[in-house]
């Protein structure tokens, strides 16, 4: 990471979710079906969308969740809203992401193209300790999606990414 690029992500860090809420970013690229590079105009950030969880690339729906997250927010501006935890593994950072007032992580959830994000593979709420977060809103979006068997919920047997990663042993990048 550039020395520059460090510094301004420690200021961003900093400040907190306050400044980010009001802060408006413009999405220059989509990685994949969780994972955006925001700018604005001076720094780049790459952002961990907080509550989701999209099929890998190589998964099925992989390219298709990618595909959603683009048309959602390739080239529009975005707020993020930030947590107690700011970061993830991969340096990262973690936030909810809006276009206006919409929630982009539940729409991807409700439109079938993620799944609620689930702290070591566990459902809620055996795990609801492990959130710092109201992950209700993403959980009744997937329910919402199953019910409307909407994109990933269309398989028969659908394979969460987290069970996915723990099979094929995800490297960090």
């Amino acid at each position: 990471m550039k020395k520059t690029t460090l510094l301004l992500l420690i200021s961003f860090l900093a400040i907190g979710s306050v400044s980010a809420e009001t802060q408006k970013y413009l999405v220059k690229k989509v990685y994949d079906g969780d994972t955006i590079l925001v700018t604005d105009g001076n720094l780049d950030l790459k952002v961990r969308l907080m509550g989701i969880d999209a099929p890998e690339y190589k998964q099925k729906f992989g390219t298709r969740s990618k595909q959603a997250l683009i048309d959602l927010t390739y080239g529009k501006k975005v707020f993020l809203k930030t947590e107690k935890r700011k970061l993830d593994p991969y340096n990262r950072i973690l936030a909810h992401v809006f276009v206006g007032n919409e929630n982009v992580g539940v729409k991807m959830i409700s439109d079938g193209w993620a799944y609620y994000y689930r702290p070591y593979c566990q459902d809620y709420p055996l795990n609801k300790n492990k959130y710092n977060y109201d992950p209700r809103p993403y959980i009744e979006a997937e329910n919402l999606a199953k019910l409307k068997q909407a994109g990933v919920w269309s398989q028969d047997r659908p394979q969460l990414p987290c069970t996915y990663r723990k099979k094929y042993k995800r490297k960090k990048h």
